[in-house]
Formats: structure tokens, C-alpha cells, sequence
């Protein structure tokens, strides 16, 4: 499991471990505790809930994905584009006023296909459905700033959908790689 994003006011990361640097870092690949386990290529990670740290480490935790992936250009490019925007919608509306706010990336591959989730626990929210439709077809100049995030989302992955597990959000997305 990889770890991101510190706390500020503790000096720890959002997993209690404390770092060595005050900016969001990589702080490890850890089995789990009391586990033999080897680390694994995927990526499971709690973000820190303030936006430019998780941002930071949503950017670092992707291209390292891809790194190990060989993974290329476009991949990752989309891939952060999409994670961008879900956890900042995640940060600015949805986790605010939540007392122990969770954000949690999961990254993997299987054959062709990269998955990514994003789980938050802030209130039942279904993007694909809620969320409203941007009018695509003004100027750009036209257009109101934001609003394109899931519109982005359904344009760059292969499959992509919301569920209500409990008391947490999580969007799954799916991209195909190129052969």
C-alpha cells in the first residue's frame, strides 16, 4: 500500500506514520502489517482532503503507476485528467463539513485494462446521474468555468460507473490500452 499526503498540523501522514518531508511524498511500498505479502504494482492510497496536497499526490502516485505499467503517454495523461477532476469534486463538495474525511485511490492492472477507483465518504452522490449535463455546444468562451468533469470522465475512459457501498462513494473507471 502506498501512503500520501500529510497531515499538516501533525506531521504525520493521514495513516499516523510520521515523514521526513513536509511535502506529499511517497512514504512507502508496505505489505500489510503482520503480512509476508511482496508489495504489488497496484496502487491503494488515502489522500490527504486538501486540495493541492492530494493533487500533488494523485500526479506522483500516477505517473509512478505508469512508470511500472510502462504505460506510455497518453494513458497517464488521461488517466490524472479524470482523477483530477473526480477528487476535486470530491474535495470541494463532498467532504466538506465531514468530520474524519476519507479519500482513498485504488490503481490497477489486469491484461489490457487499467481500473481506477476513487472513494470518498461524503454524501450519496452519483455523478453519471446528479450531476448537471454541460452544454458542449456553446463557445468556449461562452461557457461557464467547471461543470465538465464527468462529461471528461465518459470521453477518455472505456467504462465508467458509481456505487453506494455503505457509508462510501466509489467511481470505477476503466481504460483499454492501446496494442
Amino acid at each position: 500500500m502506498f501512503y500520501y499526503g500529510l497531515d499538516s498540523s501533525s506531521g504525520a501522514n493521514v495513516d499516523g506514520q510520521v515523514a521526513s518531508h513536509s511535502r506529499a511524498r511517497r512514504i512507502g511500498a508496505l505489505a500489510p502489517r503482520g503480512s509476508k505479502q511482496m508489495p504489488t504494482n497496484d496502487v491503494d492510497i488515502r489522500l490527504h482532503p486538501e486540495l493541492t496536497a492530494a493533487l500533488t499526490a494523485l500526479a506522483e502516485a500516477v505517473e509512478e503507476f505508469a512508470d511500472r505499467q510502462c504505460l506510455g503517454d497518453s494513458v497517464p495523461f488521461n488517466l490524472n485528467l479524470v482523477l483530477d477532476e473526480l477528487i476535486t469534486n470530491s474535495i470541494s463538495y463532498g467532504l466538506p463539513g465531514i468530520d474524519a474525511p476519507l479519500l482513498r485511490l485504488r490503481l490497477s492492472r489486469t491484461g489490457d485494462t487499467v481500473e481506477a477507483q476513487v472513494e470518498d465518504n461524503g454524501p450519496a452522490f452519483d455523478p453519471f446521474e446528479e450531476a448537471p449535463k454541460p452544454d458542449t455546444d456553446q463557445a468556449l468562451d461562452d461557457r461557464p468555468i467547471g461543470g465538465l468533469g464527468v462529461f471528461l470522465v465518459k470521453q477518455f475512459t472505456d467504462d465508467s460507473f458509481y456505487e453506494r457501498d455503505g457509508e462510501i462513494n466509489r467511481i470505477t473507471m476503466r481504460m483499454k490500452l492501446e496494442t
